[in-house]
């Protein structure tokens, strides 16, 4: 059967709105997929309103989310540092916690790269601000939280994974 969604890999040059357009236009029902360097103005300005209404755009979560978790790290990031936080704060926090996890369940091989490095593998699910995940044996993060910005209301919120 024919394809029910695209996914589009592209940077923000001035092609990307054209394929999206041309390719709503081939199919009025298709659900097209971006990342989230996609969400700018100039996009979707870019975009006809048919065509807005049919694409999402999707990233990792990023300290702009209106999740409690996420506002409160931003709050303490803040206070401690008199800046504002920006994404990577937040990601490298939790892979600070990762690591340190690690160290402390490898014990007394803590100051040992393998047996910190079979630790980590053996954690399981954790829970942080950016959602639930758990690090695979290739070295990959699973997740189930995606920020999905909307072209059309210029807005961004945390979805599960589609």
């Amino acid at each position: 059967g024919a394809p029910d969604c695209v996914m589009v890999a592209a940077g923000i040059d001035g092609w990307a709105p054209r394929l999206f357009d041309a390719l709503h236009a081939e199919d009025p029902a298709l659900e097209l997929f971006g990342g989230d360097g996609l969400a700018t103005p100039s996009f979707a300005a870019a975009l006809r309103p048919g065509t807005q209404a049919r694409t999402h755009l999707v990233g990792p979560v990023g300290i702009t989310e209106p999740v409690p978790a996420v506002r409160a790290f931003a709050r303490r990031y803040e206070a401690a540092f008199g800046l504002p936080a920006r994404s990577g704060a937040l990601y490298g926090h939790e892979a600070m916690r990762l690591v340190l996890a690690a160290i402390e369940r490898a014990g007394a091989t803590g100051n040992n790269r393998a047996a910190v490095t079979r630790a980590l593998f053996a954690l399981g699910e954790r829970r942080s601000p950016m959602g639930i995940y758990r690090i695979e044996r290739s070295g990959n993060a699973t997740t189930t939280a995606y920020s999905h910005f909307s072209p059309r209301l210029s807005t961004r919120r945390p979805e599960s994974a589609f």
